[in-house]
């Protein structure tokens, strides 16, 4: 995978984080396609994972190592049958790495790469 769609995908993956961190709602709905189920279940595992006070990220994107360490997926992206992408990235609280994980899709619409059915775990 080229480093250009590496980057494209990290700033998707960047730019949901940003509209969580913002309670954007309407962003995470309009860009996101998330339900609003989808929406108060992200933010209830946010909340009582960080009591209501966090500041999402992930790593930079230029402090990527170019071989990803076993186990720990800073930011891993897998290239789906269909084209499409699945990506998981621990998430970083505060700058500080949790061990919360946040996987989701990347698809491919009208030629716009769009990060959808998003999902934290630990």
């Amino acid at each position: 995978m080229d480093n250009l769609l590496k980057l494209q995908i990290h700033q998707l993956v960047q730019d949901f984080l940003h509209r969580m961190n913002q309670n954007d709602s309407y962003g995470l709905l309009k860009y996101n396609q998330v339900t609003t189920a989808m929406l108060e279940e992200l933010y209830e595992e946010l909340n009582d994972s960080f009591e209501n006070n966090h500041q999402l990220s992930i790593i930079p994107f230029d402090e990527l190592p170019e071989i990803m360490p076993k186990n720990i997926p800073l930011f891993n992206i897998e290239v789906m049958d269909d084209g499409d992408f699945i990506t998981e990235s621990n998430v970083y609280n505060f700058g500080k790495r949790t061990d919360l994980k946040l996987q989701a899709y990347i698809i491919k619409k009208n030629s716009v790469l769009i990060l959808v059915d998003p999902l934290f775990r630990w």
